[in-house]
């Protein structure tokens, strides 16, 4: 009677272990020490965030996109061919072939979690050489995405000029029909000023209030609730800033009573109150980002539009405090042959002028704080220690070289007893 052999990777290591430890033990040597001979490799990442910023402005349309929708175009972007061969040429690299090719391949562009943080890294031989890479990546895209935002700007004044030249045109045919020897009235200028910036800000103050309710209404009622409560005109940061509005705004009501949109003045002013605005706004999301509920680009668009608006009904107040009585001598001088139908449509084209004239001052006020829509939140620097070999990832992969082989060394032990045991007559067999 034959006894049955029973067969398992353990017996399989009883068997082998003296050859099995051995070889381990070389192995384990070997990847040891030809890891720690490779050419150190070191990471050089930077973080940055991506957030939408909002002007509060109807005409600039490129605003429209949200903050998520920005982070996959920033990614899509910063993974591109084309941003990639445009820096290497900035700093001189060559774009073809395998050097290319590896750099492109150790490149990572990765969202962190699920907020606006994207990180980018680059492993490479040269710590210096590696940050200025991913630098430069992140500032080539940054400069184009402030001229791709210049340029839409300079679209949308360019078709506020020509709105412009159409309506001066349209005046121009009509006073060309009114008679020489019945010249038109001369009306008080300041006055109609007056009457059409009222106009102009009440339609402001609509839309902006509009577009409040806009974003109040993307929100869950909890975080509605906890914004208005906190966006109110008592608050403490509007508060501090009331002041100055008002004098930046009493300056501009003055300049616009005395030379329009055109005035010198204005631009100025304009940029002050803009940069005012936008460190209110600066402001708010520092102090309340974090405590209120709700995504952060519908916080941020709330801000800013609530400032417009307390800014513009500042605006508002100042305007009627400027209100000047109808000089009589001023309010006619002749009569006119135009009709009730002419006059009204001369006055819808004095408000769209009117309209307009602002709007573009408003563009020319923040052009010099347009900007791009990534902001850094750390650079890449040089690293001193090298991220590949270190004594801890050489050890663990050496243990890990070591293992695979060590389990199938007991695979192939294993199946090798498995058929010399299938091999063997079977205990009770016939064996004659």
């Amino acid at each position: 009677m034959m006894k049955e052999i029973k067969v398992s990777l353990f017996s399989v290591f009883c068997r082998q272990s003296w050859w099995l430890i051995l070889f381990c033990l070389l192995l384990f040597a070997g990847c040891y020490f030809a890891l720690g001979k490779m050419p150190p490799l070191y990471l050089a990442q930077a973080v940055i965030n991506v957030e939408k910023r909002e002007y509060g402005l109807e005409e600039l349309a490129f605003r429209t996109e949200g903050t998520e929708t920005a982070v996959g175009n920033t990614i899509h972007f910063l993974r591109s061919d084309a941003l990639f061969n445009k820096t290497l040429k900035q700093l001189g690299y060559r774009t073809d072939g395998r050097h290319r090719k590896l750099l492109k391949h150790l490149l990572r562009v990765d969202r962190i979690s699920s907020g606006s943080l994207i990180k980018v890294s680059l492993i490479y031989t040269y710590p210096q050489e590696a940050s200025m890479i991913v630098n430069t990546l992140i500032e080539t895209l940054m400069a184009e995405e402030k001229e791709k935002r210049l340029s839409e700007l300079a679209e949308t004044k360019s078709h506020l000029h020509a709105e412009l030249r159409k309506i001066k045109a349209r005046k121009g045919q009509a006073l060309s029909g009114i008679r020489p020897d019945n010249p038109p009235r001369v009306r008080p200028a300041v006055k109609i000023r007056h009457r059409e910036y009222l106009q102009t800000i009440e339609g402001d103050i609509r839309y902006t209030k509009g577009k409040i309710q806009y974003y109040l209404t993307a929100l869950h009622a909890d975080e509605r609730k906890a914004i208005e409560k906190t966006l109110t005109p008592d608050h403490w940061i509007l508060k501090s800033v009331r002041a100055k509005l008002e004098k930046e705004e009493e300056k501009l009501v003055k300049s616009l009573l005395t030379g329009g949109w055109e005035a010198p003045q204005v631009k100025k002013v304009m940029t002050d109150i803009w940069r005012l605005k936008t460190r209110t706004a600066d402001t708010f999301k520092k102090h309340y980002n974090t405590k209120l509920p709700g995504p952060d680009n519908i916080k941020n668009a709330l801000y800013i539009f609530y400032i417009n608006l307390y800014d513009l009904q500042i605006r508002r107040e100042q305007l009627l405090k400027s209100a000047q009585p109808l000089s009589v001598a001023a309010a006619k001088t002749g009569r006119s042959n135009q009709t009730p139908e002419e006059e009204a449509q001369e006055r819808a084209w004095r408000e769209m002028e009117t309209k307009l004239r602002s709007r573009l001052v408003e563009l020319e006020a923040i052009e010099g704080m347009v900007r791009s829509d990534l902001t850094w939140v750390e650079q890449a620097f040089p690293s001193g220690r090298p991220f590949f070999p270190t004594q801890r990832l050489v050890m663990g992969l050496s243990l890990f070289v070591v293992f695979i082989f060590a389990w199938i060394c007991l695979l192939v032990g294993y199946s090798h007893d498995k058929k010399w045991q299938q091999a063997l007559p079977q205990p009770g067999s016939d064996l004659g």
